[in-house]
């Protein structure tokens, strides 16, 4: 029997306030967040049943 596996998570990645904002000539801190940064991930696994590995290399 082949089982199929799946997962999903999210993340909110948003800078803390405070951090030094790299690129600009004179230094710059974040002092808010206009829209939150996410990260979102899916993964997948399908894995096959060793009794399954065993019909076929019978075959």
């Amino acid at each position: 029997m082949n089982k199929l596996k799946a997962g999903f998570a999210t993340l909110n990645s948003s800078p803390p306030l405070g951090i030094y904002i790299e690129g600009y000539y004179v230094p710059r801190q974040a002092k808010g967040v206009l829209d939150d940064l996410h990260v979102s991930a899916v993964a997948e696994a399908m894995t096959i049943c060793a009794k399954e590995i065993l019909e076929t290399l019978k075959s």
